[in-house]
C-alpha cells in the first residue's frame, strides 16, 4: 500500500468529489496528546488492552438497515487526532452507512469494564482523492465530527508529527510498533468486542508484496 501525500480529497457525506488546497486552524499538537495511562511491555501474539492504554482509539459505527432497530455495527477503527477529527481508512469512510464514532471504550458489549465512552455522529468525511479500492493505495480518510470531543484522562488525541520532512525520509523497516483495535483475531473469526493490542514488525514493500 502506498500513500500520496497531496492535498487532494473527496469530501462530504453525500457530496460530490472535489480537490482543493486547504489550510486549517486545527493545531497539529494539542496541549495534552499522545500519553497513555498504561506502561506498555512487549506483546507477542496479541492481548486484550487495559483501560486507558489507547485513549485516542475510536470505534467507527455503521447503520445496519437490515435490522428494524438500526443496531449499530462497529466494523472499523480510527484515531482521534483533534477534538473534531478522527483519522481512519478510506475503505471504511467510503460507505454511506457510516454515521458515528465511539471514543474511550474498552469492550463494545460490556458496561462493567470501567470505561465511560462517548458517541458523536459524523458531520462529514474527507477521503483521499487518489484512494483506490483495487490496490488499497492512499487508503486514508478523515472524519469530521458534529461536536467537540470532551478530553479526559481516558479520552484524548494522539500527537501528530510536526517534522514531516524528516519523518518521510526515515526508514521504519525493522521497527515493532503497536497496533490496537477491535478487528478479527484471524480470517475465520468475527470481529472481537474487546479492544486488542499487538506489536507488528515493519517490513519492506517487497517482502509485503511477496506475502500477499
Amino acid at each position: 500500500m502506498n500513500v500520496n501525500y497531496s492535498v487532494g480529497y473527496r469530501s462530504g457525506i453525500g457530496e460530490s468529489a472535489e480537490t482543493r488546497a486547504t489550510t486549517s486552524d486545527v493545531p497539529l499538537r494539542p496541549p495534552h496528546c499522545g500519553f497513555s495511562n498504561v506502561t506498555h511491555t512487549r506483546v507477542v501474539g496479541g492481548r486484550p488492552a487495559k483501560l486507558g492504554a489507547w485513549p485516542w482509539i475510536a470505534a467507527v459505527g455503521f447503520r445496519n438497515y437490515s435490522n428494524p432497530h438500526w443496531v449499530t455495527q462497529w466494523l472499523c477503527a480510527g484515531t482521534l487526532i483533534s477534538a473534531r477529527h478522527v483519522l481512519t481508512a478510506a475503505h471504511c469512510a467510503d460507505n454511506d452507512h457510516l454515521y458515528v464514532v465511539r471514543i474511550g471504550d474498552l469492550n463494545l458489549k460490556r458496561d462493567d469494564d470501567g470505561a465511560h465512552p462517548i458517541q458523536i455522529e459524523v458531520e462529514s468525511k474527507l477521503i483521499h482523492t487518489d484512494y483506490s479500492a483495487e490496490s488499497n493505495n492512499n487508503d486514508i480518510a478523515i472524519l469530521k465530527l458534529k461536536d467537540n470531543v470532551p478530553f479526559s484522562e481516558y479520552i484524548h488525541p494522539i500527537c501528530l508529527p510536526i517534522e514531516i520532512k524528516s519523518l518521510r525520509n526515515k526508514n521504519f523497516v525493522g521497527y515493532n510498533p503497536f497496533i490496537a483495535g477491535w478487528g478479527a483475531l484471524n480470517f475465520s473469526e468475527s470481529y472481537t468486542k474487546a479492544l486488542m493490542e499487538l506489536q507488528l514488525l515493519v517490513v519492506t514493500n517487497a517482502v509485503y508484496e511477496k506475502g500477499f
